[in-house]
């Protein structure tokens, strides 16, 4: 009664009146808390019945162990766990939450150390592992635990298999991918929503579009997870008239679109000109209120900016209440893209004004407007701001783009000279891009040596 209450201050406040409160009222009122995600107020209501000198029960402790999971407090997990042992509620439902809190907070050795001290394990127990382990990746480790499980006698269910299938997403294991697959479609388990959208993400990100979007097809309920995993995929592949195509239907099915699909359908009109979809989708934003969100924005002048509208770019830019260097990279990125060098650096001194720290993508659009233009020295310069002023380490990137710089304005012995000042050995692709402008430039000598370093280097 006291969490269903609409205002939660009112509720907690009628509860702490209360002259007669147990242990399974405080439980209550925590696990409440902890459902409406009210995750800070349920450590908070822990303190005042300890206060209260209130004996804890297992369910109490589940209760906070949730909260903490939620919250990946592993600190003051840790001193609950000190309280569980202190009053001696280990038992497997207890010890069940404390491996799920460890798994979430990544502390995979204090939650492999209760694990093993459980004398009964069961699947639930196991899940807490698996989905630990799918969350940070931890591929080895799931396939181990899979063996011993079995070894065990315990079969994997649905959570089980949709945790490898998460570990398959991103390791990109395709082939054991299908094979989970069909053993959930064996068990009658693939149009689960969980599952269903899991298996979307996979063959998403294993590059098979075609294959998420049968089971998509397939899926009798289809939720807003399972339509943004389908409409970015085809958007991040190149797809992005079909992307286009799912989004309005997916308008058709009155589901609310939020920042991140708005983003992800501005970003499709900006890749292929969909200059009259785009600009509808500019209006809905500006109706929704929606047009200042920082994300939004940001790829409101991305979209301007590819199709060459930086007038309306920078419109977007000076609109927004707030700038992050999201919005001012997408900015000088769109000028380097028009091949606008002096607009970029305009932006840049714009974005520094304002105290916006810039980051490695900053210098990278940097980078890519100099090359655009031929602004050699100044590129020269900011590369080496990068470590200088800021401690920025050059990615592959930026490396590739000083080269090209180099390159691009006939100076291929600096470009070589360039290359062989790097503490590490140059890639492959800068070597075979250098030659190629040595044939272009007839740069005999400086092919030769970039020749020479591509053979030592294979």
């Amino acid at each position: 009664m006291f969490i269903d209450c609409r205002s939660l201050p009112i509720a907690l406040k009628c509860f702490m009146k209360l002259q007669h409160r147990n242990v399974h009222s405080w439980t209550a009122v925590m696990q409440g808390l902890y459902e409406r995600g009210e995750c800070q107020s349920v450590l908070q209501v822990y303190q005042h019945m300890k206060a209260e000198r209130m004996n804890p029960c297992s369910y109490t402790f589940v209760a906070l162990l949730k909260a903490c999971s939620s919250l990946k407090d592993a600190r003051t997990a840790q001193f609950i766990h000190t309280d569980i042992i202190q009053t001696g509620h280990e038992c497997i439902y207890v010890c069940t939450a404390l491996v799920n809190m460890y798994m979430k907070c990544g502390l995979f050795n204090e939650a492999t150390d209760i694990f093993e001290k459980l004398s009964v394990r069961n699947i639930v127990t196991w899940n807490c592992l698996f989905a630990g382990y799918a969350d940070y990746g931890a591929c080895t480790e799931v396939f181990q635990s899979l063996e011993r499980m079995t070894v065990d006698g315990i079969q994997p269910d649905i959570v089980t298999l949709v945790s490898i299938l998460k570990v398959c997403a991103n390791r990109g294991l395709i082939t054991v991918g299908q094979t989970i697959h069909l053993e959930l479609t064996k068990k009658g388990k693939e149009m689960n929503p969980y599952a269903g959208n899991v298996l979307v993400d996979m063959y998403v990100r294993c590059s098979l579009v075609l294959e998420a979007q049968n089971v998509f097809n397939r899926m009798p309920h289809r939720d807003y997870i399972s339509w943004t995993t389908l409409i970015a995929g085809y958007a991040d592949h190149g797809a992005a008239q079909e992307a286009l195509n799912f989004f309005q239907q997916l308008q058709s099915e009155n589901i609310s679109l939020d920042a991140p699909m708005f983003t992800c359908a501005l970003r499709t009109c900006g890749n292929i000109g969909a200059k009259e979809k785009g600009l509808e989708f500019h209006v809905e934003l500006y109706k929704k209120g929606m047009e200042s969100n920082v994300f939004i924005g940001s790829t409101l002048v991305d979209m301007y900016a590819k199709w060459g509208c930086l007038t309306e770019a920078h419109e977007v830019l000076n609109g927004l209440p707030q700038r992050n260097v999201v919005c001012w990279n997408a900015m000088i990125n769109g000028c380097g893209m028009n091949e606008d060098g002096d607009s970029a650096l305009d932006v840049f001194e714009g974005m520094r004004g304002e105290g916006i720290k810039p980051d490695a993508t900053t210098f990278l659009c940097l980078l890519s407007a100099c090359n655009h233009v031929n602004l050699v020295h100044k590129g020269q310069e900011f590369f080496q701001a990068m470590g200088e002023c800021y401690n920025i380490s050059p990615s592959f990137g930026h490396l590739m783009c000083v080269t090209g710089l180099f390159a691009r304005s006939g100076q291929l012995w600096e470009a070589g000279k360039f290359l062989s000042s790097l503490p590490c050995h140059p890639s492959k692709h800068m070597l075979i891009f250098l030659l190629s402008a040595c044939k272009t430039y007839i740069q005999e000598i400086t092919g030769c040596q970039c020749f020479d370093q591509l053979i030592q280097s294979s």
